[in-house]
C-alpha cells in the first residue's frame, strides 16, 4: 500500500520551527512569458527586469527552456472525483509522451492525506503503470496541507539543477488545515511551481471547506485551468511547463521572516503587452534557492 507523505516527511513536517538564515539569499524566479496564449520563447536575459519591492535587481544567473522537470504529478482521488478518475489516468498517460527524456516525473495521490504512489523516476512505463492502478478512495479533501507536503517532498527529492513543478488535479473542494499563507511559504521555500487543473465540482462545498489552490497558484507563478467537463490537455500544460525561463539574483536583504515582493517586466516596452506568470515573492530568511546549481547553459 502506498506511504503517507506525512510519515515520509517527519522530519520534516509542518509542525517543525522555522530556522531563519542569515547567510547571503540567491531568489530563483521561474517565468512564463505569453503573447495572448501562446508562450514566446527565444528570449534571453537581458530581455527581462526583475524588481525586489521595486528596486531592479541583476539577473545573475538565467535559463532557458532546455532545463530539465522534476515533476509531481497530485491526484485528488477523493470520493467527488469518482467521475473525473478515468479521465485524468488517461490524460496523465497521454501527457508522458511530453516530456524531455532527462525529465522526471512522481505521482502522489490525496484525499485526507497525501500518499506517495511513485517517486520522480526517469521510467514513465513505471509511472503509467502506477497511475492505472490508482483506486479511488472514499475519504475527504485536504487541499493546503497535501499541496504542503507535496512540495516539501518534491524538494527533497528534486535535482538541485532541475526546474520543479507540482500539477494538481482537482475540483478544489476541500479542508484548510494550514493557511494560504502558509502554504505560500512552503513552496516559496521549495522553489516549487504549483499548476493546478480545476474540474468542475459534483457537489456543493460543506460548511467548513475552505480550502482554495488558487491563491497559491498565484503566488508561484503557475498556471491554472478551469474546466466546464472533464476534457483537457494535460500534455499541452506539461509542455508550457518546460517552456519557462529560470532568473536568479541576489537578495538585497530585509529583517528576517518579512515578505519581500517580486516583479518580473519585459525590458522592451513594445513587449510590455506580454502577460507575465512569476512569483510573487519570497520570504527572507527561508527561499533555499542558494542550495541550487547554475542555470546558465552553453
Amino acid at each position: 500500500m502506498w506511504r503517507s507523505l506525512l510519515c515520509l516527511l517527519s522530519l520534516v513536517s509542518g509542525q517543525q520551527e522555522v530556522v531563519f538564515r542569515t547567510s547571503v539569499e540567491l531568489i530563483r524566479v521561474d517565468v512564463q512569458v505569453l503573447d495572448g496564449d501562446k508562450t514566446v520563447l527565444g528570449l534571453k536575459r537581458e530581455d527581462f527586469v526583475v524588481l525586489d519591492e521595486g528596486i531592479v535587481q541583476p539577473i545573475l544567473e538565467f535559463g532557458a527552456e532546455q532545463q530539465e522537470l522534476d515533476l509531481l504529478l497530485a491526484l485528488d482521488f477523493s470520493a467527488s472525483m469518482h467521475k473525473m478518475l478515468a479521465s485524468m489516468k488517461e490524460q496523465a498517460r497521454v501527457a508522458l509522451t511530453k516530456l524531455y527524456f532527462r525529465d522526471r516525473v512522481g505521482v502522489i495521490v490525496f484525499d485526507n492525506l497525501p500518499y506517495l504512489v511513485i517517486e520522480p523516476t526517469w521510467d514513465w512505463l513505471a509511472v503509467e503503470k502506477a497511475i492505472q492502478g490508482i483506486q479511488l478512495s472514499r475519504g475527504g479533501t485536504e487541499l493546503n496541507q497535501s499541496a504542503m507536503l507535496a512540495a516539501q517532498y518534491l524538494r527533497l527529492k528534486a535535482r538541485p539543477e532541475a526546474r520543479r513543478g507540482l500539477i494538481v488535479l482537482t475540483d478544489n473542494i476541500g479542508g484548510k488545515a494550514i493557511s494560504n499563507a502558509r502554504l505560500r511559504d512552503a513552496l516559496w521555500e521549495s522553489d516549487v511551481v504549483l499548476s493546478a487543473v480545476f474540474f468542475p465540482p459534483l457537489y456543493a462545498p460543506q460548511r467548513g471547506y475552505g480550502g482554495n489552490l488558487q491563491p497559491s497558484v498565484d503566488a508561484t507563478g503557475g498556471e491554472s485551468i478551469k474546466l466546464n467537463d472533464d476534457s483537457f490537455d494535460l500534455g499541452e500544460i506539461l509542455k508550457r511547463m518546460r517552456q519557462r525561463y529560470g532568473l536568479m539574483y541576489r537578495a538585497p536583504g530585509g529583517k528576517p521572516g518579512s515578505v519581500r515582493r517580486i516583479e518580473v517586466k519585459m525590458a522592451a516596452p513594445q513587449h510590455k503587452h506580454w502577460k507575465i506568470r512569476a512569483r510573487s515573492g519570497y520570504k527572507v530568511g527561508i527561499a533555499n534557492s542558494e542550495a541550487r546549481e547554475k542555470m546558465t547553459l552553453p
